[in-house]
């Protein structure tokens, strides 16, 4: 803020030499607002003063200033822009330059700030101000290239490990699958098996039911004893028709029929 209103106070006597009391009148109030930070107020009375002149370079210069106090920087610039065409003199264009810088700056536009500073230096190449404004936007833009590298840097990492996990969890996917197909067949051939198994099984009972039928089945002993005792019987009644006397003999006749 320094800068500009040194710029605006040198501008001020030239004005005054030209006798434009008005034009100067409202600049002076202008200035004025500015340095309490009234800058909407500032603004207008530089416009008043355009309306006065617009062939003013001053006064263009001024509103660049009530705009960058406003935080309207793309406004400033607009300006600040203009006034770098319509000045005339080296000081009064370096003036422009370093404005047009800051208001660059305060965006983080770092490039633009670097060279509208160079073009200031190039016109008054002892301002110290605007050297270290430069060397400022100098290593702001070497911190912000070095962080857009580690951004980078972290965003190719970041993509590689996704892909390294994706690459493992294929392989886990795929030797899962391969695990749960070789339980299949497993469990496929131990079903064969078992299945063999209850074949030969139920042949093996259907032959000793077939042997256990064909056996004859065993008397107990008190069986054994009645059927022995009727056979006794038997035996002494066949024996004691045996022995009794034979009746006559009966006579068969057979006929023939020839």
């Amino acid at each position: 803020m320094k800068k500009f209103l040194l710029h605006i106070i040198c501008l001020f006597f030239i004005i005054e030499s030209l006798d434009a009391q008005t034009t100067y009148q409202w600049i002076e109030k202008g200035n004025k607002l500015v340095k309490k930070e009234a800058f909407d107020d500032a603004e207008v009375a530089y416009r008043k003063a355009i309306e006065q002149d617009g062939n003013l370079p001053v006064a263009e210069y001024n509103v660049g200033v009530a705009k960058y106090g406003q935080g309207n920087h793309d406004k400033a610039i607009e300006r600040f822009l203009k006034a770098t065409e319509k000045f005339e003199s080296p000081e009064d264009k370096a003036h422009a330059f370093h404005n047009l810088g800051n208001s660059y700056l305060s965006k983080q536009s770092y490039e633009e700030s670097i060279e509208a500073y160079k073009e200031a230096l190039k016109l008054v190449p002892g301002d110290m101000d605007t050297k270290y404004n430069l060397a400022y936007a100098q290593a702001m833009l070497r911190k912000e290239q070095e962080q857009e590298k580690q951004q980078e840097q972290q965003q190719e990492n970041q993509e590689q490990e996704e892909q390294e996990e994706n690459q493992d969890q294929s392989q886990e996917e795929e030797q899962q699958k391969d695990q749960n197909n070789k339980q299949e067949e497993e469990q496929q051939s131990e079903d064969g098996e078992e299945q063999n198994q209850d074949q030969d099984q139920g042949g093996e009972e259907d032959q000793g039911e077939k042997k256990e039928q064909d056996r004859p089945s065993q008397l107990t002993k008190e069986q054994a004893e009645q059927l022995l005792k009727m056979l006794e019987n038997e035996e002494g009644k066949l024996q004691e028709k045996l022995d009794e006397p034979e009746g006559e003999a009966v006579k068969i006749v057979i006929e023939k029929d020839w």
